[in-house]
Protein backbone atom coordinates (compact mmCIF):
# COMPACT_ATOMS: atom_id res chain seq x y z
CA UNK A 1 0.00 0.00 0.00
CA UNK A 2 3.07 2.61 0.64
CA UNK A 3 3.95 2.22 -3.02
CA UNK A 4 0.66 3.15 -4.42
CA UNK A 5 -0.87 6.22 -5.25
CA UNK A 6 -3.69 7.16 -3.12
CA UNK A 7 -6.26 9.53 -4.69
CA UNK A 8 -9.01 11.79 -3.43
CA UNK A 9 -12.11 10.36 -3.09
CA UNK A 10 -10.41 6.88 -2.29
CA UNK A 11 -10.34 7.54 1.53
CA UNK A 12 -13.92 7.93 2.21
CA UNK A 13 -15.76 10.81 3.30
CA UNK A 14 -12.22 12.34 4.80
CA UNK A 15 -12.42 15.37 2.49
CA UNK A 16 -12.58 19.17 3.43
CA UNK A 17 -14.45 20.60 0.25
CA UNK A 18 -12.75 24.01 -0.18
CA UNK A 19 -15.25 26.53 -2.07
CA UNK A 20 -13.12 30.09 -3.18
CA UNK A 21 -13.60 31.91 -6.44
CA UNK A 22 -9.55 32.15 -6.52
CA UNK A 23 -9.47 28.01 -7.08
CA UNK A 24 -10.53 28.61 -10.68
CA UNK A 25 -7.04 29.23 -11.24
CA UNK A 26 -4.30 26.67 -11.17
CA UNK A 27 -1.99 29.17 -9.76
CA UNK A 28 -4.22 30.02 -7.11
CA UNK A 29 -2.10 30.81 -3.70
CA UNK A 30 -4.13 27.90 -2.00
CA UNK A 31 -2.62 25.31 -3.96
CA UNK A 32 0.81 27.01 -3.70
CA UNK A 33 0.13 26.96 0.58
CA UNK A 34 -0.92 23.48 0.31
CA UNK A 35 2.27 22.18 -1.64
CA UNK A 36 4.45 24.53 1.19
CA UNK A 37 2.76 22.86 3.53
CA UNK A 38 3.62 19.08 2.29
CA UNK A 39 0.71 18.30 0.72
CA UNK A 40 0.81 16.49 -2.96
CA UNK A 41 -1.83 16.14 -6.14
CA UNK A 42 -3.98 13.29 -5.36
CA UNK A 43 -6.52 13.92 -8.10
CA UNK A 44 -7.19 12.06 -11.07
CA UNK A 45 -7.67 14.91 -13.58
CA UNK A 46 -6.34 18.08 -14.17
CA UNK A 47 -7.33 21.62 -13.00
CA UNK A 48 -11.17 23.10 -14.71
CA UNK A 49 -10.53 26.64 -14.75
CA UNK A 50 -14.71 27.01 -14.17
CA UNK A 51 -14.86 24.96 -10.76
CA UNK A 52 -13.92 26.81 -8.08
CA UNK A 53 -13.66 24.17 -4.97
CA UNK A 54 -11.08 21.61 -4.82
CA UNK A 55 -11.02 18.90 -2.17
CA UNK A 56 -8.30 18.14 0.84
CA UNK A 57 -7.24 15.13 2.74
CA UNK A 58 -5.19 16.34 5.85
CA UNK A 59 -4.97 12.88 7.01
CA UNK A 60 -2.99 11.55 3.57
CA UNK A 61 -2.31 15.01 3.18
CA UNK A 62 -3.06 15.08 -0.68
CA UNK A 63 -5.73 17.22 -2.67
CA UNK A 64 -7.43 17.15 -5.90
CA UNK A 65 -9.09 19.98 -8.46
CA UNK A 66 -12.96 20.33 -8.63
CA UNK A 67 -14.28 18.24 -11.65
CA UNK A 68 -17.50 19.54 -13.05
CA UNK A 69 -20.70 16.97 -12.70
CA UNK A 70 -17.90 14.94 -10.71
CA UNK A 71 -18.22 14.47 -6.50
CA UNK A 72 -15.40 12.27 -5.10
CA UNK A 73 -17.01 11.11 -2.17
CA UNK A 74 -18.87 12.89 0.72
CA UNK A 75 -16.93 15.67 1.82
CA UNK A 76 -16.62 16.33 5.44
CA UNK A 77 -19.17 17.55 7.22
CA UNK A 78 -21.29 17.31 3.88
CA UNK A 79 -20.54 20.75 3.64
CA UNK A 80 -18.02 22.73 1.44
CA UNK A 81 -16.03 25.58 3.85
CA UNK A 82 -13.67 28.90 3.09
CA UNK A 83 -10.15 28.49 2.58
CA UNK A 84 -9.86 30.68 5.97
CA UNK A 85 -11.58 27.89 7.45
CA UNK A 86 -10.20 25.58 6.70
CA UNK A 87 -6.72 26.56 7.62
CA UNK A 88 -7.91 27.14 10.51
CA UNK A 89 -9.15 23.61 11.02
CA UNK A 90 -6.09 22.51 9.49
CA UNK A 91 -4.10 24.47 12.40
CA UNK A 92 -5.55 22.57 14.50
CA UNK A 93 -4.45 19.16 13.57
CA UNK A 94 -0.79 20.18 12.28
CA UNK A 95 -0.66 21.25 16.51
CA UNK A 96 -0.84 17.39 17.23
CA UNK A 97 1.34 16.25 14.08
CA UNK A 98 3.73 13.84 14.59
CA UNK A 99 2.38 12.87 18.37
CA UNK A 100 0.44 10.18 19.52
CA UNK A 101 -3.35 9.77 19.29
CA UNK A 102 -4.25 11.22 22.21
CA UNK A 103 -1.40 13.79 22.80
CA UNK A 104 -4.45 16.36 24.00
CA UNK A 105 -4.33 14.94 26.97
CA UNK A 106 -1.12 16.01 27.65
CA UNK A 107 -1.98 19.85 26.88
CA UNK A 108 -4.75 20.07 29.13
CA UNK A 109 -3.39 19.75 32.36
CA UNK A 110 -0.47 17.54 34.16
CA UNK A 111 0.09 14.27 33.34
CA UNK A 112 1.65 12.13 36.04
CA UNK A 113 2.94 8.62 35.21
CA UNK A 114 3.71 6.64 38.41
CA UNK A 115 7.02 4.66 37.57
CA UNK A 116 8.22 1.40 39.51
CA UNK A 117 11.79 0.60 37.74
CA UNK A 118 12.60 -3.26 38.17
CA UNK A 119 16.12 -2.93 39.68
CA UNK A 120 18.84 -0.26 40.67
CA UNK A 121 20.01 -0.47 37.76
CA UNK A 122 16.91 0.81 35.58
CA UNK A 123 16.00 3.48 38.31
CA UNK A 124 19.47 5.31 37.37
CA UNK A 125 18.70 4.70 34.11
CA UNK A 126 15.65 6.58 34.23
CA UNK A 127 16.53 9.36 35.96
CA UNK A 128 19.31 9.94 33.77
CA UNK A 129 17.39 9.63 30.86
CA UNK A 130 14.38 11.98 31.98
CA UNK A 131 17.52 14.24 32.98
CA UNK A 132 19.02 14.23 29.34
CA UNK A 133 15.47 14.85 27.87
CA UNK A 134 15.48 17.79 29.74
CA UNK A 135 13.39 16.73 32.85
CA UNK A 136 13.99 18.73 36.33
CA UNK A 137 13.69 17.18 39.55
CA UNK A 138 11.16 18.57 41.95
CA UNK A 139 13.39 20.12 44.17
CA UNK A 140 11.88 20.51 47.70
CA UNK A 141 13.38 19.08 51.82
CA UNK A 142 12.88 16.12 50.84
CA UNK A 143 13.55 15.48 47.19
CA UNK A 144 16.20 15.54 45.27
CA UNK A 145 18.21 13.96 41.93
CA UNK A 146 19.79 11.20 44.74
CA UNK A 147 16.68 10.32 46.89
CA UNK A 148 15.19 9.85 43.04
CA UNK A 149 17.33 6.83 42.86
CA UNK A 150 17.88 5.52 46.24
CA UNK A 151 14.07 5.75 47.02
CA UNK A 152 12.55 2.49 47.47
CA UNK A 153 9.40 4.08 45.93
CA UNK A 154 7.65 4.86 42.60
CA UNK A 155 9.76 7.23 40.43
CA UNK A 156 6.63 10.32 39.58
CA UNK A 157 7.02 11.49 35.90
CA UNK A 158 5.37 14.59 35.02
CA UNK A 159 5.36 14.95 31.29
CA UNK A 160 3.80 17.93 30.99
CA UNK A 161 5.86 20.39 33.17
CA UNK A 162 8.87 17.85 32.40
CA UNK A 163 9.18 16.97 36.11
CA UNK A 164 9.90 14.24 38.03
CA UNK A 165 10.14 12.88 41.46
CA UNK A 166 9.15 10.26 43.58
CA UNK A 167 6.50 8.95 46.02
CA UNK A 168 7.59 9.24 50.06
CA UNK A 169 5.98 6.15 52.12
CA UNK A 170 4.53 2.97 51.63
CA UNK A 171 0.39 4.26 51.49
CA UNK A 172 0.51 6.43 48.64
CA UNK A 173 2.93 3.23 47.03
CA UNK A 174 0.38 1.31 47.97
CA UNK A 175 -2.73 3.85 47.03
CA UNK A 176 -0.85 4.13 43.52
CA UNK A 177 -0.52 -0.20 43.01
CA UNK A 178 -4.09 -0.45 43.83
CA UNK A 179 -5.21 2.03 41.49
CA UNK A 180 -3.05 0.33 38.80
CA UNK A 181 -1.47 2.95 38.33
CA UNK A 182 2.19 2.21 38.36
CA UNK A 183 3.87 1.21 35.07
CA UNK A 184 7.26 -0.31 34.66
CA UNK A 185 10.27 1.55 32.97
CA UNK A 186 9.97 0.30 29.86
CA UNK A 187 5.92 1.28 30.01
CA UNK A 188 6.88 4.49 30.63
CA UNK A 189 9.65 4.58 27.73
CA UNK A 190 7.09 3.45 25.03
CA UNK A 191 3.89 6.01 26.53
CA UNK A 192 6.28 9.14 26.50
CA UNK A 193 8.32 8.42 22.94
CA UNK A 194 4.91 7.20 21.47
CA UNK A 195 5.27 6.26 17.74
CA UNK A 196 8.94 7.07 17.59
CA UNK A 197 9.60 4.16 20.34
CA UNK A 198 12.04 1.79 19.12
CA UNK A 199 11.19 -1.89 18.01
CA UNK A 200 13.03 -3.48 21.04
CA UNK A 201 11.50 -0.33 23.73
CA UNK A 202 7.91 -1.59 21.82
CA UNK A 203 8.36 -5.33 22.40
CA UNK A 204 9.32 -4.89 26.07
CA UNK A 205 6.60 -2.81 26.61
CA UNK A 206 4.21 -5.21 25.79
CA UNK A 207 6.48 -7.89 27.44
CA UNK A 208 5.73 -5.93 30.53
CA UNK A 209 1.77 -5.00 30.43
CA UNK A 210 1.63 -8.99 29.32
CA UNK A 211 2.74 -10.03 32.93
CA UNK A 212 -0.12 -8.34 34.43
CA UNK A 213 -1.86 -11.24 32.86
CA UNK A 214 0.27 -14.12 32.84
CA UNK A 215 3.14 -15.67 33.89
CA UNK A 216 6.94 -14.35 32.63
CA UNK A 217 7.15 -17.93 31.59
CA UNK A 218 4.09 -17.64 29.87
CA UNK A 219 4.77 -14.03 28.12
CA UNK A 220 8.49 -15.25 27.26
CA UNK A 221 6.98 -18.70 25.19
CA UNK A 222 4.16 -16.35 23.89
CA UNK A 223 5.82 -13.78 22.35
CA UNK A 224 8.47 -15.69 20.16
CA UNK A 225 5.52 -18.39 18.59
CA UNK A 226 5.26 -17.73 14.97
CA UNK A 227 1.40 -15.60 15.25
CA UNK A 228 2.40 -13.46 17.58
CA UNK A 229 5.99 -12.45 15.54
CA UNK A 230 3.54 -11.74 13.18
CA UNK A 231 0.98 -9.27 15.32
CA UNK A 232 3.79 -7.85 16.71
CA UNK A 233 5.31 -6.91 13.35
CA UNK A 234 2.04 -5.78 11.85
CA UNK A 235 1.19 -3.24 14.97
CA UNK A 236 4.51 -2.46 15.20
CA UNK A 237 4.71 -1.04 11.95
CA UNK A 238 1.26 0.53 11.59
CA UNK A 239 1.57 1.93 15.07
CA UNK A 240 5.08 3.73 13.74
CA UNK A 241 3.03 5.48 10.93
CA UNK A 242 0.54 7.07 13.63
CA UNK A 243 -2.69 4.94 12.25
CA UNK A 244 -4.09 5.15 15.88
CA UNK A 245 -3.99 4.23 19.19
CA UNK A 246 -5.26 0.82 18.32
CA UNK A 247 -1.39 -0.52 18.07
CA UNK A 248 -0.08 1.11 20.62
CA UNK A 249 1.35 -1.51 23.35
CA UNK A 250 -1.02 -1.28 25.85
CA UNK A 251 -3.48 -1.98 23.23
CA UNK A 252 -1.86 -4.90 21.42
CA UNK A 253 -0.63 -6.44 24.68
CA UNK A 254 -4.28 -6.90 25.28
CA UNK A 255 -4.95 -8.39 22.17
CA UNK A 256 -2.33 -10.47 22.83
CA UNK A 257 -4.03 -11.71 26.10
CA UNK A 258 -7.59 -12.06 24.48
CA UNK A 259 -5.95 -14.08 21.32
CA UNK A 260 -3.99 -16.26 24.14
Amino acid sequence: MDNEKVYIGSTGSESFLICDDSLKDIDAPFFSWLREEGFVFGGRKGHYDVCDWAYVNITKKIFGYGMPGVSFGASTGNHAITIEEFKMIYQIFKNYEGKEIFACRKDHGPHWYYVKPSSKEKRIELVEYLEFKGFKCREDSITSKQSAIESPYPVIVDITNKVYGHLHNTTCAAAAAAQKKLIAVEEFYAKYKGPDVEWEEYVAAIREHLKHYLTEEEVDRYLVQPDTVDILNEHFNNYIKRLGGGFSPDATAYCLWMLY
